[in-house]
């Protein structure tokens, strides 16, 4: 009979007055939730869809890069003005919505979260689903902009 791989542990999103904050799930050792990271003041936050990172956007235009296994704040970037922001689903790259004041400033950026660096920007004038996204594989990156696709292996 073949051994089964236990189920991984469940951890919970949590939002409360102070802000976000992660949860053990059950089962409780004590019957009642452990706190895995204490209470973050932010308006969003999202995990990678692999679960190894999370992305907080903090006040005063900052975001926190968080490792799962041991939530801790590996980077932060301070994006002034910013409106919008997505993780990659390995947790690898960052991209950056901010409001820009004049076409000559690249408002829209990918972020390599290990280095800090930015990887690639451009002009964006309005943020709608139809003109501003990227979309990632497990193999490369595209990103879309007035019709021009870069790919980034």
């Amino acid at each position: 009979m073949a051994a089964v791989d236990p189920s991984p542990f469940l951890e919970i999103l949590v939002r409360g007055p102070d802000g976000f904050s992660v949860w053990n799930g059950p089962p409780f050792s004590s019957g009642q939730p452990s706190i895995k990271l204490e209470a973050i003041p932010c308006s969003n936050a999202t995990f990678s869809e692999d679960g190894s990172t999370l992305m907080v956007m903090k006040a005063n235009s900052v975001i926190g890069v968080y490792d799962c296994s041991n939530y801790r704040e590996t980077r932060t970037f301070e994006v002034p003005n910013v409106l919008a922001a997505a993780v990659s689903p390995r947790g690898t790259f960052l991209q950056t919505f901010q409001k820009s004041l004049t076409p000559q400033d690249k408002n829209v950026v990918l972020w390599n979260i290990a280095t800090g660096d930015p990887v690639y920007q451009l002009f964006q004038k309005n943020m709608m689903k139809t003109t501003w996204y990227f979309k990632l594989s497990p193999i490369f990156l595209v990103v879309v902009e007035y019709n021009t696709v870069a790919k980034f292996d």
